[in-house]
């Protein structure tokens, strides 16, 4: 089961699916650092991966990918699209 942590200031949603590796784990807080604005997370239920626009960002929709090489592509499409 997930829960909130503390990981170097930052609050992070920690859920994960089952069959999640320790490079997968590793490559998601990476992505949590280099966009410290969204709300990054693994489902436990589906096992994909999801982020949440900043609040102020309403205009954009939760994102959701297969795999974090997809995810990644969508989250630096939507900063350039609105120049975050």
């Amino acid at each position: 089961m997930g829960g909130w942590r503390q990981d170097h200031s930052l609050l992070v949603l920690s859920v994960s699916a089952d069959n999640g590796g320790a490079g997968d784990d590793a490559r998601l807080r990476q992505l949590q650092r280099q966009y410290p604005q969204w709300l990054i997370w693994r489902g436990s239920a589906t096992g994909d991966y999801w982020a949440m626009p900043p609040r102020q960002l309403t205009r954009l929709e939760l994102i959701s990918a297969r795999d974090l090489d997809e995810l990644a592509w969508r989250l630096a499409q939507a900063e350039e699209q609105h120049d975050l």
